[in-house]
């Protein structure tokens, strides 16, 4: 799976619409940091995105 692919997994997940600045803000976060789990920083990051636009 692809960082594109989780982001829109997350999405669909979290019922957000994130625009292509914060997709790649999230891409830029994933590249940066390797180390981490991807599907679970990208759900985590999405879900943070639906909290503070509520």
């Amino acid at each position: 799976m692809g960082v594109y692919e989780a982001i829109g997994n997350a999405c669909n997940k979290h019922g957000v619409k994130l625009n292509d600045k914060q997709k790649s803000h999230i891409l830029r976060y994933i590249g940066e940091n390797p180390q981490l789990d991807m599907i679970k920083e990208v759900d985590l990051l999405v879900k943070t995105a639906k909290e503070s636009l509520a």
